[in-house]
């Protein structure tokens, strides 16, 4: 179900004006750091806190000027960066609650999300016995279960690492596509969005200051990310020697170092790959020793602005575009131009799921 919205809260010192469309059945990141605005946007969509303006789920009206619904009219589902299992409940217990306040059935069985989620064996314990990533697990299930329209992640991995991170990062996405929601996920990490998200709003100081498809929003040579700013290369896998991987996209391949934990994967799987900025530079002639695996002929695109002596140069590489962060001087010194032919060396590549 797609959502629309266009809302104003005013605060003493705080102003949130935030615009968007979400397409159905898709993850849309909201990005920004502290007191961007992140958590007061979702509160403000799910009824939590007040705000003037509009939002419409599809063609049906939650909340107009005239005309607002309660939080719990509004199909929209909010997990918050606090815990809120009810405590004198097993697990299956607090899913069995969700279940019967939702009013309807949810897409996904209780059964299903358990397994999705990998909390069968949890059923039968009691909050306090659960340890934060399982908490988490448990808290989306039953929000998932009240049957949603929508569904609003508020930092969902917050205090999680590693292993469990990565499990959690997965099993939201399988529940997503399993159910066909549409969730709204905030995060202040740019690496988990560019996992997870199709699109991307950027917040700053209240203000939805950029918005579109993930790819989009991270590779334009204005971008309001700073060191964030990079390229989001969707791809699949080719082979694997001399601990390599070999990925491809359309027209392009690239190799990287095995990550620790990788499991072999057949031909053709998709992946994403993730390429900073900071990690790409331009030569205009091609290495002929050098350490760095990937060394791409590109086609300078655009150049944006010179701001604390860098600036970032749109490189069209045949089949997606990226970017590359160089110093002020070294863009007067290889006289960098639109059109200009160029070579670009990619120094780090992060493989961010498959």
């Amino acid at each position: 179900m797609s959502l629309r919205f266009s809302l104003q809260r005013r605060l003493d010192d705080f102003t949130l004006t935030a615009a968007a469309e979400i397409e159905t059945g898709t993850v849309s990141g909201v990005f920004g750091q502290s007191g961007a605005g992140k958590t007061s946007l979702l509160r403000c969509l799910c009824g939590l806190d007040a705000a003037t303006g509009n939002i419409w789920l599809d063609e049906t009206s939650v909340q107009t000027p005239e005309r607002q619904l309660p939080p719990h009219r509004r199909g929209i589902a909010f997990v918050s960066q606090v815990d809120s299992l009810l405590p004198h409940l097993t697990v299956a217990g607090n899913l069995h609650f969700a279940e019967k306040r939702a009013g309807r059935k949810s897409q996904t069985s209780s059964h299903s999300l358990a397994t999705l989620l990998g909390i069968e064996h949890l059923l039968h314990r009691r909050p306090l016995d659960l340890s934060g990533g399982e908490t988490r697990r448990v808290t989306i299930a039953r929000a998932l279960l009240s049957a949603p329209h929508l569904l609003l992640l508020d930092e969902p991995l917050t205090g999680l690492h590693g292993e469990a991170r990565e499990q959690l990062m997965t099993a939201i996405t399988s529940v997503q596509r399993e159910a066909g929601i549409s969730i709204l996920w905030v995060s202040h990490d740019i690496h988990e969005l560019a996992h997870v998200a199709d699109s991307l709003l950027v917040m700053e100081r209240g203000l939805v200051v950029s918005q579109g498809p993930i790819s989009t929003v991270l590779c334009d040579v204005n971008t309001r990310l700073g060191r964030e700013a990079g390229a989001v290369w969707d791809c699949h896998f080719v082979s694997e020697a001399d601990n390599l991987l070999e990925l491809a996209t359309d027209s392009v391949r690239l190799r990287l170092p095995r990550p620790s934990g990788f499991d072999a994967r057949p031909s053709g799987h998709p992946h994403r790959l993730y390429i900073p900025a900071a990690a790409v530079s331009i030569t205009l002639q091609p290495a002929e020793h050098s350490s760095i695996l990937n060394i791409l002929p590109v086609t300078v695109c655009n150049i944006g602005e010179c701001t604390q002596g860098q600036a970032l140069v749109k490189l069209d590489t045949g089949a997606a575009p990226m970017l590359a962060r160089i110093s002020e001087h070294s863009l007067h010194a290889l006289k960098l131009k639109p059109g200009l032919q160029a070579w670009a060396q990619i120094k780090a590549v992060s493989l961010i799921n498959g």
